[in-house]
């Protein structure tokens, strides 16, 4: 699955649920690190931090509203989101 690309994570859940027929966990652990990501803020450009927003917050965020649907319908699940900070 490609966390920059809807399409992908709209196909990824239709496997799931194609092949299980429900979905118990998502665990959004997804990180775009892409080109330019590791140079200081005042050397990197926009398109770079609007890739990294939307591959780390925004489409974590449509998976999540993806699944939703289908926990709240089997009566449960677990979402869990995971970050980390470079030392």
């Amino acid at each position: 699955m490609d966390v920059l690309d809807r399409s992908s994570m709209d196909k990824v859940v239709e496997q799931v649920m194609g092949s299980w027929g429900r979905i118990d966990v998502l665990v959004n652990n997804a990180l775009y690190g892409g080109p330019g990501m590791m140079y200081p803020f005042s050397e990197f450009d926009i398109e770079a931090l609007e890739k990294s927003a939307l591959g780390n917050l925004v489409n974590q965020a449509y998976l999540t509203k993806l699944v939703l649907p289908v926990m709240i319908g089997q009566g449960g699940g677990v979402i869990v989101g995971l970050s980390s900070a470079p030392r």
